[in-house]
């Protein structure tokens, strides 16, 4: 069962995250804060079945919802204050002392795009995880190389989509990517959670 943890943004601005604790067996020094999708919050079944699975690999699990999800809102908040709240969160996990080491961020499409702008602009983490490509609205003509701000500090980014969308865009090269490093691309099938992230 995850604990409940609530996060200030701004005066009179607070977010709900979820903590999934590790499972004691397996306990590995990694927190993965994971920030939601466009469409859906924290409580959709594929974030919490995630987030559950990788808990019960041995690493914690944090998600969050952002302001306009936690206000009841359809349209996302301005790209500032979606890193605002990003960076409230991961201030709180540091804060409150959740895990014991290595924190990784990431998110499903628009979450995985804020934590990568994030991390770009130096936010002190390990890793990046994307979960669902794309990392923007399916409509917009966007290429991979600005849909993602991927620092060059990071030995590899994990992608993970499902099996029945491409797990590849076919525009990645190493020259559309910023970096010397080719990311991750895996894939699986849905109703699964992959073993190791």
């Amino acid at each position: 069962m995850p604990e409940q943890l609530r996060v200030e943004i701004a005066l009179d601005q607070k977010v709900t995250a979820f903590v999934y604790p590790a499972a004691k067996r397996n306990q590995s020094d990694v927190t993965l804060i994971l920030g939601h999708g466009a469409g859906a919050g924290q409580n959709s079944d594929f974030m919490t079945s995630f987030a559950a699975g990788i808990a019960m690999r041995g690493a914690n699990a944090v998600t969050f919802n952002f302001l306009y999800t936690e206000q009841g809102l359809r349209v996302p908040d301005s790209n500032n204050t979606l890193e605002a709240c990003y960076m409230a969160v991961i201030e709180a996990v540091r804060r409150k002392e959740i895990g014991r080491g290595t924190l990784v961020i990431g998110g499903k499409s628009l979450g995985g795009r804020i934590a990568s702008q994030i991390a770009a602009g130096g936010a002190n983490v390990e890793g990046l995880v994307f979960l669902g490509y794309p990392l923007h609205p399916p409509a917009s003509e966007i290429s991979f190389a600005r849909s993602i701000c991927r620092p060059s500090k990071f030995r590899s980014c994990l992608f993970k989509a499902r099996a029945t969308r491409s797990a590849r865009p076919a525009n990645c090269g190493r020259s559309s990517i910023h970096s010397r490093h080719q990311p991750i691309f895996t894939s699986w099938k849905a109703g699964t959670i992959p073993s190791k992230f």
